[in-house]
Formats: structure tokens, sequence, C-alpha cells
């Protein structure tokens, strides 16, 4: 329910009331990767960019990934 509520203030551009959502999801899972890149991305959109980018790093822990940047110095 809360990932819903965080989805539609970031489609109303109420990127903060998003983020705010996200990170109390993230109390409960803090190790929740997706819950971590839909952060990433609604931190982006907002302009918070040195924010976002930090989190946008939980991208590489999806069991899918198969771009790893952070072997290259």
């Amino acid at each position: 329910m809360i990932l819903n509520a965080a989805a539609v203030l970031e489609d109303l551009g109420r990127t903060d009331e998003s983020v705010t959502r996200l990170d109390e999801v993230l109390v409960r899972r803090p190790d929740h990767v997706e819950i971590h890149y839909n952060k990433a991305i609604t931190l982006l959109a907002g302009g918070r960019l040195r924010e976002g980018w930090a989190e946008f790093d939980w991208r590489l822990k999806y069991p899918s990934a198969t771009v790893r940047y952070d072997l290259f110095p």
C-alpha cells in the first residue's frame, strides 16, 4: 500500500513526499533492492542528484544485473 502511495505521489510531482513513504518501507526492509531502486529514480527525478546516484548503486544488487560498473577503476 505504501509503495502504491509513493508511486502516485511521484506521478503527481510530489517527490519529497514519495521519498518519505519509501523511507518508511526501508525502515522495515532495509535490504530491499527494488525499494532502493525506486527511491533512486524518485530522487533523481526530483533533482536530488547526489542522493539519487548514491541509491542508484543498488541496481547492481538485482539478481539479473549483468552490467557491473563497479568492476571498472
